[in-house]
C-alpha cells in the first residue's frame, strides 16, 4: 500500500526531490512534518524556497505532496520497509540516508508522543439491577474501563448485544491483520 502512495507521483517529481539542494530538502521535510502532525504550514518559507530553486507552481505543489507522502510512509512503517519503499519508487540512497539521519529522531519522537496507547482495559458485567423482580425491566450491561498511556481514563456502559458485536469485530480485525501480515512476509521473502 505504501508503494502505491508513491506510485501516484510522477517519476520526474521524485527525481527532482532527490536532486534538490539539502537546504531545500530540509525546509520541505519540516513543512511536511508540520502539515502531517499539526495540519498547518508556513507558505512564505515555501515560496522563498521554490523561488530560489526556480520551480513552477505545479512542481512545487507536487514536491510538497511527495514530502508529505514520505513523512506518512515513515510514520507508518519500520526503517527497512521505509528504505525499500523509497528505493522502489526511485529515490537515491543519499536522499534516503539524509532523511533518516537528520529527521529520524524528531519524527520518531513525534510518532511516539502523538498517539497514546492503551495501557489498561477492564470490563465487568453490571448485575446490580439485574437481580430479582427488575431482571426483565433492566437488562444487565457491561461496564468497560479503558486507560490510555497519556493517563486519560474512559468508562462507558454498553449492552450485552453491543459488547458481543464489538468483541466479534475486534477478533475479526485481528484475524485479518494477522493474515495480511503473513501475506506481506511471504511477498518480502519471495523478492
Amino acid at each position: 500500500m505504501t508503494s502505491l502512495m508513491l506510485n501516484n507521483h510522477n517519476k520526474n517529481i521524485i527525481q527532482l526531490a532527490s536532486r534538490l539542494p539539502l537546504q531545500a530538502q530540509e525546509v520541505l521535510i519540516t513543512t511536511a512534518l508540520d502539515a502531517t502532525i499539526h495540519n498547518n504550514s508556513n507558505l512564505e518559507i515555501l515560496e522563498n524556497v521554490f523561488k530560489s530553486v526556480e520551480l513552477d507552481t505545479e512542481d512545487s505543489l507536487d514536491l510538497i505532496g511527495v514530502f508529505i507522502t514520505i513523512t506518512n510512509i515513515f510514520l507508518r512503517n519500520d526503517e527497512k520497509q521505509f528504505w525499500e519503499t523509497l528505493t522502489t519508487a526511485g529515490f537515491n540512497e543519499a536522499f534516503i540516508q539524509n532523511f533518516l539521519v537528520k529527521h529520524k529522531a524528531s519524527i520518531s519522537s513525534i510518532k511516539s508522543r502523538n498517539v497514546p496507547k492503551m495501557s489498561g482495559f477492564k470490563w465487568r458485567i453490571d448485575i446490580s439491577f439485574a437481580c430479582g423482580f427488575l431482571k426483565k425491566q433492566v437488562p444487565p450491561t457491561i461496564i468497560v474501563n479503558l486507560q490510555l498511556s497519556s493517563g486519560e481514563k474512559y468508562v462507558f456502559e454498553i449492552d450485552l448485544k453491543t459488547f458481543h458485536k464489538l468483541r466479534f469485530n475486534i477478533a475479526l480485525a485481528l484475524k485479518e491483520m494477522n493474515s495480511l501480515e503473513k501475506l506481506s512476509v511471504v511477498k518480502n521473502n519471495m523478492i
